[in-house]
């Protein structure tokens, strides 16, 4: 048995986590288990990623089936992490169509949590996926597609797991010509300019946008990140992964300033480097990768963890729970280490975290403020309309389903072909899908 825990250190389990080194063995694994889950490599935030009885790790399975250089289309096995993959197609001249904000994560888990990026246009990986390879909880293979198996493709793409085992996945790449891009940064005192990014992105292909976690109600101040491609002539790229660890100096440093004032200082400092260069060049790792300077970064937070709330809220909706939260935040003396908005909009059927709006995250240390914030955020959910993101949730609950349409669909949809509840997680059982 092992002792699991996911990325924000806060969920644990005791498991039994199983490495199968082909799909003989894989799918004779699925056909035994009576209650099991695939795992990829545990850098969801909360409890999607675990499993009480039985975690099956794909990590064996990274092989790259075929890559049409010309068209950029790539078949790949769906335990490989994006830093592994990401050396062989940068050198091809190739970039993920849509990243997650870390590259160590497995292709399986970008699928099966139908990650958004900071695409301005298509920002949801299903947008470039071509066909899945999946065995279902009885040990068949099945290939779906958008013209094949369609419900299931749909389902599959932001099921969390719960529809099988994700074998292999066929998308489009995207053409580059360097690994560096243009970026431009815009300051800004309050939200009269929160949409800035809807009118700029015709010009640039992606946008993001911190929020000091320290403002004021009355003066909610930030930066959008704007970035694009550079477009000239193709350049030798030999892209190599770098892994730094958090070390005794960093977790001794955090922990003697209990994070408040560190965080302070830390926000002053990242406000004034952007600030004081509005428009420069930079490495794509330093726009898309920057929380993986460091390989562990988690474990800054301390023995505790920390949880993730990752919200999506309707776009006329959106200023006023930015509001709203800073005043409880002041009231109740609470801060966030990073608060981050990205704008999503996608109308797909089954998916459990779409819509016209605001993708917003604010990490959380787990201390006595937790169930205070726990509070706000679930009571304000219907008077905002927001839905969770399942990937980083630790806290929503089954009464968030009732104001959620598609989950509602999703969740009927779960139980017609997850027969038994025979896949599971720790969130689908908290949330009522698989219990």
């Amino acid at each position: 048995m092992n002792k699991i825990a996911s990325w924000g250190n806060y969920k644990k389990v005791t498991t039994n986590l199983i490495y199968p080194k082909d799909k003989k063995s894989l799918i004779k694994l699925i056909k035994q288990k009576k209650e099991l889950l695939t795992f990829g490599n545990g850098r969801s935030y909360g409890d999607v990623c675990l499993n009480k009885k039985n975690l099956i790790s794909l990590r064996n399975f990274k092989r790259i089936i075929s890559f049409d250089k010309k068209k950029g289309i790539i078949d790949v096995e769906s335990g490989i992490l994006m830093s592994e993959l990401l050396p062989i197609i940068l050198k091809n001249n190739f970039f993920l169509p849509v990243t997650s904000g870390t590259k160590f994560v497995t292709l399986g888990g970008m699928v099966a949590n139908n990650i958004h990026g900071k695409n301005v246009v298509k920002n949801y990986f299903s947008d470039y996926i071509i066909s899945i390879k999946l065995i279902n909880n009885s040990g068949k293979l099945i290939n779906c597609s958008k013209k094949n198996n369609k419900k299931l493709f749909d389902l599959t793409t932001g099921g969390i797991g719960l529809t099988g085992t994700i074998l292999s996945v066929k998308f489009r790449l995207k053409k580059i010509y360097s690994t560096k891009l243009i970026k431009k940064n815009i300051y800004f005192r309050n939200l009269n300019n929160l949409y800035d990014f809807d009118k700029l992105k015709s010009k640039y292909d992606y946008s993001v946008t911190w929020i000091d976690s320290f403002s004021s109600p009355e003066s909610i101040r930030g930066i959008h990140f704007f970035a694009k491609h550079i477009l000239k002539k193709k350049e030798d790229i030999n892209f190599k992964i770098k892994k730094n660890y958090i070390n005794f100096l960093h977790k001794f440093v955090f922990k003697i300033f209990n994070n408040f004032y560190l965080f302070r200082f830390v926000n002053i400092v990242f406000f004034l480097s952007h600030y004081l260069n509005p428009i420069k060049k930079v490495q794509f790792e330093k726009f898309f990768y920057i929380q993986d300077k460091y390989y562990d970064w988690n474990k800054i937070y301390g023995d505790e963890g920390f949880v993730e709330v990752h919200i999506l809220i309707p776009k006329k909706k959106a200023i006023s729970f930015l509001k709203s939260f800073f005043e409880f935040c002041k009231r109740n003396k609470i801060y966030s280490n990073l608060i981050v908005l990205k704008r999503l909009k996608h109308k797909k059927k089954f998916i459990n975290f779409a819509g016209d709006g605001l993708a917003f995250s604010a990490d959380f240390t787990i201390n006595k403020n937790y169930s205070d914030i726990k509070s706000f955020f679930l009571n304000n959910a219907h008077k905002y309309n927001y839905i969770f993101y399942t990937a980083k949730d630790s806290i929503f609950s089954k009464k968030n389903f009732k104001f959620d349409k598609n989950f509602i669909k999703f969740k009927k949809e779960i139980k017609k072909i997850n027969k038994n509840n025979k896949i599971s997680s720790l969130l689908s059982d908290r949330t009522g899908i698989t219990s």
